[in-house]
């Protein structure tokens, strides 16, 4: 048997090492193996890069799509409330709100409750206009 590492055609089995096995070496007569790990089909790759860029694209529009579908929904959700309903939370939103828009602006007094050894006392409510013209006097008089 020859030497295996003075072989002319060195260059198709790795340099110093014996053959793997019967298939990788060839006599000079054979056609060289064709590489299988080399040949790649670029469309095809390119296609399954481009489709699982689609997916991605769908799946992002598929989730928008169906946040603004929930959100939309649950907005348009209205409370009914009948004329003469009592306890409805919108009628007693509406009732708060003109309450106490109503006492901004009127004089009026205010009972604070006793708390732990703070004694209850009254308290005089003013108008938010004339608290803030007042407040602005006071500060105006510290300054000067």
């Amino acid at each position: 048997m020859s030497d295996p590492h003075a072989k002319p055609h060195v260059h198709e089995t790795a340099p110093l090492h014996d053959p793997v096995d019967e298939w990788h070496d060839h006599t000079k007569d054979e056609k060289p193996q064709q590489a299988h790990a080399e040949v790649g089909n670029a469309f095809q790759i390119m296609g399954i890069g481009v489709g699982l860029f689609m997916v991605i694209v769908f799946a992002v529009i598929a989730t928008y799509g169906f946040y603004v579908h929930q959100t939309t929904r649950r907005l348009a959700e209205a409370e009914e409330v009948k004329f003469g309903q009592r306890g409805a939370p919108a009628i007693e939103a509406r009732v708060l709100k003109s309450d106490a828009l109503i006492r901004q602006s009127a004089y009026g007094w205010e009972v604070v409750p006793a708390t732990g050894d703070i004694p209850a006392r009254s308290l005089v409510r003013l108008p938010i206009d004339e608290a803030k013209r007042l407040i602005a006097r006071d500060y105006a008089r510290v300054r000067n």
